[in-house]
């Protein structure tokens, strides 16, 4: 997922029913591996948008010990505005 899309268009685009789109959707947001925020569209309803929010993801297992590493892409100004009012939204 390189681009933001909603969950409609991820239920097309990888064949899954709807229930099951958002329930993976929901625990990827919980394990802070996706981004959920509202697009205010002036010409018709809001969307929910779901966007990936790391660039790389590493397991290495050692002495029968799993490590994961998570890099995550540098936010700037608009990244945390977004942020912000999706959790304004949230509150409300």
């Amino acid at each position: 997922m390189c681009e933001p899309k909603s969950a409609t268009k991820l239920c097309k685009d990888c064949d899954l029913p709807s229930s099951t789109t958002y329930r993976k959707l929901n625990r990827l947001r919980e394990a802070a591996l996706v981004k959920e925020y509202t697009e205010v569209r002036r010409d018709g309803p809001n969307a929910t948008l779901y966007e990936r929010d790391f660039t790389d993801i590493s397991i290495s297992i050692d002495d029968d010990e799993f490590t994961v590493s998570v890099e995550r892409p540098k936010e700037d100004a608009e990244d945390r505005m977004a942020t912000f009012w999706s959790e304004m939204k949230k509150e409300s």
